[in-house]
């Protein structure tokens, strides 16, 4: 196994520099990335996923470009689908048993959450969507990461909640029908909303509003067969929503006199700088790597800790760094990009030191019986 995720990692950052030196201005290899990693690592789906979504992480850090190339279709995406699909097949323990019920709930409540925090946001003047000005047009990509990121915990949330009330519900059609709610509801108010920036196509907006509510519906479903990964990303999605919307950001802003400074810069204690970037999710990351050690063991701690930042990492993903433009963007772009890596180390020595529970040592991470094995 260890081969295979070396082979991964080694493959999208290989594939995207050929492909930069012969002109070849595409990031479909990603994809390509996506078969190969499901084939080196069949039986262990969930590492070729992170593994296919990691590769492409080195990509944006080893080869100039890459970042804005990844942006808008997510092709990563497709390649992490590929590779759990192609690792987990046959996929006939994926589709669970949900009753209709569920999907009818799952869609109400991110159809709900999706245009409330639309709302709020851009009543709070946290999304701008309006005529930024020269030399503040990067605001309209910080703007897109927030459009983005509001369906996908959305989604997200809907199939946690879902999955608490019908236990069993584990599979793709609650997180599906969670997309399906958001995308009727928050998708076109962000596409109106996003009308008021001038000389911009909001269409991007509605673009990245459906994409993140797709983004959202991969880490629900995965939460919805990992306690380990459903543990994380409730954590980090709430801290990271926690942080959007409170007075904190606004006092943090108007101290560092940053325009449109994102959410994670923040570090609780009001201190700004370098670490702020990675400081307040590592910490988060340490968190719920403590809660899932202690109710799962080892390996359920490790993915606690990671799931967050890579959900984040998805998010920027879409949007692009932007490093041509300001740095508003291209700063926390990498930061997000790197925190996986920082998570990976403290989750593991979190995990590693922190005893589990009586009773649940050995258990297996994933919550239903049919669950494929991660």
């Amino acid at each position: 196994m260890r081969l295979g995720i070396i082979g991964t990692l080694a493959l999208t950052p290989s594939l995207a520099w050929a492909f930069t030196l012969l002109g070849v201005p595409t990031s479909a290899y990603c994809v390509l990335t996506g078969v190969v990693a499901g084939l080196a690592l069949r039986r262990a789906p969930m590492v070729a996923a992170v593994a296919t979504m990691l590769s492409a992480v080195l990509a944006v850090f080893l080869v100039r470009g890459v970042g804005d190339e990844l942006a808008g279709v997510p092709w990563w995406l497709f390649g992490s689908l590929l590779a759990y699909g192609v690792a987990a097949w046959p996929l006939a323990s994926l589709r669970g048993r949900a009753p209709a019920r569920a999907w009818l709930v799952a869609a109400v409540i991110a159809a709900v959450l999706g245009w409330g925090q639309a709302v709020v946001a851009h009543r709070l003047d946290v999304t701008l969507w309006e005529d930024y000005g020269y030399g503040a047009e990067v605001v309209w990509y910080v703007d897109l990461t927030r459009a983005t990121w509001y369906p996908a915990v959305s989604v997200l949330v809907a199939s946690i909640v879902c999955g608490r009330l019908f236990p069993r519900a584990a599979g793709v059609a609650v997180p599906a029908a969670a997309w399906l709610g958001c995308c009727l509801t928050a998708a076109p108010l962000l596409y109106l909303q996003a009308q008021g920036a001038v000389g911009r196509d909001a269409r991007e907006a509605l673009l990245a509003a459906v994409v993140g509510g797709g983004i959202g519906a991969v880490a629900g479903a995965v939460a919805s067969r990992h306690r380990g990964a459903a543990a994380g990303l409730a954590v980090y999605g709430a801290w990271l929503t926690f942080m959007e919307f409170s007075m904190l950001h606004d006092r943090l802003a108007e101290a560092t006199d940053v325009l449109a400074r994102p959410w994670w810069f923040a570090v609780v204690s009001g201190t700004v700088g370098l670490g702020a970037g990675w400081l307040g999710p590592t910490l988060v990351s340490g968190v719920a790597a403590w809660w899932g050690a202690r109710r799962g063991g080892r390996a359920a701690g490790l993915v606690a800790g990671t799931a967050g930042p890579m959900l984040l990492v998805a998010v920027y993903l879409t949007v692009g760094e932007r490093m041509y433009d300001h740095l508003p963007q291209a700063e926390p772009y990498y930061y997000a990009l790197s925190s996986p890596l920082l998570a990976l180390a403290v989750s593991g020595l979190v995990a590693a030191v922190t005893p589990a529970r009586p009773g649940t040592a050995g258990v297996p991470v994933e919550q239903s019986p049919s669950a494929p094995r991660l």
